[in-house]
C-alpha cells in the first residue's frame, strides 16, 4: 500500500531544506560580519524570517522562524531570547498572511519594519528578564528596522530564486 504517512508527509511539504540551511547560514555569517559599531545595519535574519513567513505555508513558516531565531541566538550575546522572539513574530506573520496580502514592495517593507520592531522588543524584554540587561536602544532598533525595511524587499527576489518559490509573484 503506497498511502503511508511518510509519502503523504513528504508530498505535502516540499520545502527545499538544504537551500534553506545554506541561505540562513550565509545570512547569519553576513550578519555577524557586519561591524557592530554601525547603528544603521540591516537585520538579514529578520528579512529572511519575513520572507519565509510570507511565502510558505503556515507549518513551514513557523518551523523556519524558530530555526532562524536559533541562528540569531548563535551569533548573539545570549541563548534563548532571539529563538522565542523570532518564533513568536514569525508565527504571527504566518497567520496574518492569510488575512492580508503583501505583494507590493511598500507593504513588504512595512511588514519588515514592524517585524523588526516587534522582534526587537520581545528580545529586549526577554533578555532584561533573563539577565537584567537591555540589548537594544530605541535608536538602534529604529535604525535597524528602517534599514531592514528599505533593503528587505529587494532581497526577496534573489531569495525566491534560490529557494525556487513558485508562489512568489515577481510583479511589482
Amino acid at each position: 500500500m503506497n498511502n503511508n504517512w511518510q509519502t503523504k508527509f513528504f508530498n505535502i511539504y516540499k520545502m527545499r531544506w538544504f537551500s534553506f540551511a545554506a541561505l540562513i547560514l550565509a545570512a547569519a555569517i553576513l550578519q555577524a560580519a557586519l561591524p557592530s559599531g554601525w547603528a544603521m545595519k540591516p537585520d538579514l535574519l529578520i528579512i529572511s524570517m519575513v520572507f519565509f513567513s510570507m511565502y510558505y505555508n503556515t507549518t513551514e513558516a513557523i518551523i523556519t522562524s524558530f530555526a532562524i531565531g536559533f541562528a540569531a541566538d548563535l551569533i548573539g550575546p545570549m541563548m534563548g531570547p532571539a529563538f522565542l522572539g523570532f518564533g513568536i513574530t514569525g508565527t504571527l506573520l504566518a497567520y496574518i498572511r492569510h488575512i492580508l496580502a503583501f505583494q507590493r514592495m511598500v507593504f513588504q517593507g512595512a511588514v519588515i519594519f514592524m517585524a523588526t520592531i516587534l522582534t526587537g522588543i520581545i528580545i529586549s524584554w526577554l533578555s532584561y528578564i533573563k539577565q537584567g540587561q537591555d540589548l537594544y536602544t530605541l535608536r538602534t532598533l529604529l535604525l535597524t528596522a528602517l534599514m531592514s525595511a528599505v533593503l528587505g524587499p529587494f532581497l526577496f527576489v534573489p531569495m525566491a530564486m534560490l529557494m525556487r518559490t513558485k508562489s512568489f509573484s515577481f510583479r511589482r
